[in-house]
């Protein structure tokens, strides 16, 4: 590795995570404009610039794999003493996250470009630390998080798409009331505990710490939706861009007019008719348009729906097989390039995300 692209790794978000995608997965980005401002968020978060992010997008579009594995990994290269909770709604997927991002610090490559290494004694898939104290905690909202703290807490999916509006809310408290209260942090968001009274008032001030929510939409109260409330930051993408928006990027400004879609080579008409008819409970509007014709309106209260809620279809085998089928042809379209010689060829998204 020459000492140009060591740097341009070691200071460029997406470059970085471009080639922990291809060292995880075999597989290479494209050049969508979209992954461009996603990581610019990411690298505002990643900065401290931002400490509270939503960032909501259809399934398929690299969530998992730039907002939860390359960016817990981005993290602990630049500062080995953090500590992190990584949480999602499922153990299986908690899992998956942790072993990727474990692989990323123990790979060669990443070696070479930084200093952090994981302690010896203290490497376990899901639960693992750093020679200098930091480390990476990855759960699920049904494990808990008992007798652990962070100054970054990254939510992955916390929601199941079948949840019902009691396991939503069941979420969203555990999220306020126990995940919240696991922050431990300076006002530069490191942990730096010292007996004196003036840090232990600043660890008791929550806001410093850093917390990423990045999921797919699938109920008009889900976490999402709370947390909107609270004037976070949110970055909403929809599938198919519903009027023309302008986005940052680090280079420069990414102007997406109505109609668009996020990956305009892969999704056809027919696979658009297909995802809008067979999507209900969450529905399209909601699962891949991220609910975006409603920020901003506001929403009645859950509990006087719940009836109605339950009256209605529960993921029937119907939408199963045709969100399948939709999705095997979306997949089956994208061309994957193994070319090693270079980090930049148009390719698949992995299908995990």
């Amino acid at each position: 590795m020459n000492a140009v692209l060591r740097a341009l790794l070691r200071s460029n978000f997406l470059l970085f995570a471009r080639k922990a995608l291809w060292e995880l997965e075999g597989v290479k980005l494209g050049d969508e404009p979209y992954l461009k401002h996603l990581a610019h968020e990411l690298e505002q978060f990643a900065n401290g610039d931002t400490r509270r992010l939503i960032i909501n997008l259809p399934p398929g579009h690299l969530k998992t794999s730039l907002g939860s594995v390359s960016l817990a990994a981005w993290l602990l290269a630049h500062d080995p003493t953090l500590k992190l909770i990584v949480v999602s709604y499922a153990e299986h997927l908690s899992k998956s996250i942790a072993r990727k991002i474990r692989s990323l610090l123990q790979s060669p490559w990443f070696k070479e470009l930084f200093k952090t290494r994981i302690s010896k004694g203290h490497a376990e898939v899901t639960d693992f630390g750093t020679e200098s104290g930091g480390g990476v905690f990855v759960t699920s909202f049904h494990a808990g998080f008992t007798g652990r703290r962070a100054n970054v807490i990254i939510v992955d999916d916390p929601h199941d798409i079948e949840d019902d509006i009691e396991q939503i809310e069941a979420t969203i408290n555990t999220f306020d009331t126990v995940l919240l209260s696991r922050l431990n942090k300076s006002k530069d968001g490191r942990s730096r505990l010292t007996n004196s009274k003036d840090d232990r008032s600043r660890l008791d001030n929550r806001e410093d710490g850093r917390v990423l929510i990045i999921a797919h939409r699938v109920h008009e109260h889900d976490l999402s939706a709370h947390l909107m409330q609270k004037k976070w930051k949110s970055v909403v993408l929809p599938l198919i861009a519903t009027a023309d928006q302008t986005y940052e990027t680090s280079s420069s400004a990414w102007r997406r007019h109505k109609g668009e879609l996020l990956r305009p080579e892969i999704f056809s008409a027919q696979d658009l008719d297909d995802l809008r008819a067979s999507s209900f409970n969450p529905d399209f509007g909601m699962l891949y348009q991220q609910d975006i014709d409603a920020q901003g309106l506001g929403r009645p209260f859950s509990q006087f729906f719940r009836v109605a809620a339950a009256c209605r279809p529960h993921r029937a085998e119907r939408r199963r097989g045709n969100v399948q089928s939709a999705n095997q042809r979306l997949h089956g379209r994208a061309s994957v390039v193994r070319d090693a010689g270079s980090l930049f060829a148009v390719g698949s998204i992995p299908r995990t995300d």
